[in-house]
């Protein structure tokens, strides 16, 4: 069962506004701090290149040569994620525009959405 921490943040909040009972109100005080989620340490540096355009193609060429390839393999040849190697693939990322599309889509992609 997935949890809701927020929603549950919410309801004691809620409960603590309505209640009249001091004791009930002490318990939902102490209740709230300990809902929140507390990390045990810091998330990790990324490791990963960040995806230039020359990156972008490399990535296009080297995928022309090797299209049998899994983008986990062609990533670790360029140190970037296997995900960004798909959006290159996919035409998510461009020379002309290495970040990510801002709508994610670019049209030959929409295009062949319609298609099918």
């Amino acid at each position: 069962m997935a949890t809701d921490i927020p929603r549950a943040r919410q309801l004691i909040a809620l409960a603590r506004m309505v209640t009249e009972n001091p004791e009930v109100e002490r318990l939902l005080d102490e209740a709230l701090p300990l809902m929140t989620r507390k990390l045990s340490k810091p998330p990790a540096k990324s490791t990963a290149r960040k995806v230039t355009s020359e990156i972008v193609v490399e990535v296009l060429l080297y995928v022309d040569q090797h299209p049998d390839m899994s983008n986990r393999d062609v990533g670790a040849v360029f140190g970037i994620d296997g995900g960004r190697v798909s959006e290159i693939r996919n035409g998510l990322r461009t020379p002309e525009n290495p970040a990510l599309h801002a709508d994610g889509l670019n049209e030959s992609i929409r295009e062949a959405m319609d298609a099918s």
